[in-house]
């Protein structure tokens, strides 16, 4: 790839949302597990295998299904600072992507979700995707972005949601 960065690793990206609920109530739905499916379009299942949930070490199985696709990750939680930010890396088929998500309080019962993320794809398959559709990687992370904003705002679940 160009940029300086290893052939490997996409370039790394920021996004960020508006939610219009306090830093404390973001917080409270984001880091409980049964409220994943209601976010995450695809979401299938978390499980904790070893660990604290949540506490930097614990590690969890996650699957997503997208149509016939199957994909089953490991989450690993690498830091948790919260209320101000956790960070966490997904590992699958050999590829893996690190988040940090940071939470800022607006005031007026506001919060600002920040998200930085950066993948490391180190499959041949991954790797194509990644050069011809690293726009798509960064879209399906602000649909996760925007169901969550809807969730914490309305109670949108996208399971329910046509």
């Amino acid at each position: 790839m160009t940029c300086g960065y290893h052939r490997e690793t996409m370039k790394p990206y920021s996004l960020s949302i508006e939610i219009d609920l306090p830093r404390e109530q973001v917080i409270a739905r984001f880091d409980d597990p049964q409220n994943m499916a209601a976010w995450q379009p695809g979401f299938v299942s978390w499980t904790l295998i070893e660990g604290t949930q949540g506490q930097p070490g614990a590690r969890a199985a996650v699957v997503f299904q997208n149509g016939k696709h199957r994909i089953d990750m490991t989450e690993i939680v690498t830091e948790n600072a919260l209320p101000d930010s956790m960070s966490g890396r997904y590992e699958w088929g050999g590829n893996f992507n690190t988040l940090t998500n940071r939470f800022i309080d607006l005031g007026d019962g506001r919060t600002r979700w920040e998200v930085q993320c950066a993948y490391t794809l180190r499959t041949l398959m991954m790797r194509i995707m990644g050069l011809l559709c690293a726009s798509r990687f960064r879209a399906q992370h602000l649909i996760f972005m925007r169901a969550f904003k809807a969730f914490c705002e309305s109670g949108e679940d996208v399971r329910t949601v046509s």
